[in-house]
């Protein structure tokens, strides 16, 4: 688990770096609000890009086991927390993004780099 503060795609990057794996990551998951979607028009016409490489959003990425997927949504939800799947763990050791398409998603931006 990591904060996002860096951006989603930065951020993950260090769980996918330490752990030696990678992961496939479906836009469709990602919990963006529809009054975002509507603001962001008027900046990009990828809506995906800052939600993707922005930071400072306060908010957690985190990985399980899919056999504990029930479990976690009912501490979660215990707590008052929102929980998204946006994607899942994969031994190959890249991250994946898949529009809803089924393309492959190419980002614009990983997110801040500190030693850049």
């Amino acid at each position: 688990m990591i904060d996002i503060s860096d951006g989603l795609l930065a951020d993950l990057g260090h769980i996918l770096e330490k752990s030696a794996v990678g992961a496939r990551m479906d836009l469709t998951g990602l919990p963006i609000s529809d009054q975002y979607r509507k603001e962001i028009t008027r900046f990009s016409e990828d809506c995906f890009s800052l939600a993707l490489g922005g930071g400072e959003d306060y908010e957690l990425v985190f990985t399980a086991p899919v056999l504990l997927k029930d479990r976690v949504f009912s501490c979660m939800e215990a707590c008052g927390v929102n929980v998204s799947i946006i994607g899942e763990i994969t031994a190959e050791n890249r991250l994946a993004i898949t529009a809803a398409d089924g393309s492959l998603y190419q980002p614009r931006r990983q997110g801040y780099n500190h030693f850049a």
